[in-house]
């Protein structure tokens, strides 16, 4: 009864929406998830955090299109972003743009040397390149990124 009556409510917590469309997203409902995700881009239009959430949502129902839009809209609000970097370099890795991808993690791992996610994500992209040693080094550093904060 209380989720349904916070559903029928506009909230204005941005945080709150955030973390309200990725438990929609997770439960399947797509039209609710996205517009709390953009909900939350309508109460704070100038935090990249709002806008790659809303890209995540769009990537969990498979669309990478508009997961990179909003992905690039956070970058735009902040080039200093790395989840922002992170996360448009994965969706354009799924989208087979090898080249997009790597920039866009290049810039995630210079912006974050410590995020062993984008070392794995790169590790990935270069092995799938072709680029066997440079993938393994990459590999090799996100498990020891991993070991440390364990």
């Amino acid at each position: 009864m209380r989720s349904e009556l916070l559903l029928r409510s506009r909230p204005a917590d941005m945080d709150l929406l955030r973390h309200l469309a990725f438990t929609l997203a997770n439960c399947g409902r797509r039209n609710d998830a996205l517009h709390h995700a953009a909900r939350a881009c309508e109460l704070k239009p100038h935090d990249p955090r709002t806008w790659s959430d809303h890209g995540c949502i769009h990537a969990i129902f498979g669309d990478l299109r508009g997961a990179v839009v909003r992905y690039s809209a956070a970058i735009d609000i902040d080039r200093d972003f790395a989840v922002g970097w992170h996360n448009l370099g994965v969706a354009l890795a799924r989208l087979g743009d090898p080249r997009g991808a790597f920039t866009a993690l290049r810039n995630a791992h210079l912006l974050d040397a410590a995020r062993a996610e984008t070392c794995h994500a790169l590790g990935e992209l270069l092995a799938a390149t072709g680029l066997l040693e440079a993938a393994l080094t990459s590999f090799a550093r996100a498990e020891e990124l991993d070991h440390a904060v364990t």
